[in-house]
């Protein structure tokens, strides 16, 4: 059977509506895969961290789970009903291969 993409997971969430203080305090992102019978683990390997602001498209590149300092700073700088997208998410899977996953969208609370 193969083995399904996981999800992308931010501050414990997969997408939605989320205080700016846990943006804010929250380093990195992971995955999730549920509902399948092995506990398995995914590692993050790069992604894109997509903002818009005063009508300026910004995509910050992050190696790893970890959030890049500049991509930090301008989520600290995003007001209430403002949206960034984890985007081009690429995930090492057990077996060694490395797959795209679903991007996602959240809004600062």
């Amino acid at each position: 059977k193969e083995i399904p993409a996981p999800a992308l997971v931010f501050a414990g969430k997969k997408e939605g509506s989320i205080p700016k203080a846990l943006v804010i305090n929250t380093e990195t992102i992971g995955t999730n895969l549920e509902d399948f019978i092995f506990d398995l683990k995914f590692s993050v390997v790069s992604f894109t961290v997509s903002i818009t602001k005063n009508g300026f498209a910004q995509d910050f590149s992050c190696v790893g789970n970890k959030i890049s300092p500049d991509a930090k700073k301008i989520l600290a700088e995003l007001n209430s009903g403002e949206n960034f997208y984890f985007e081009n998410v690429k995930v090492a899977f057990p077996d060694g291969t490395v797959k795209m996953i679903d991007s996602a969208k959240f809004t600062i609370q």
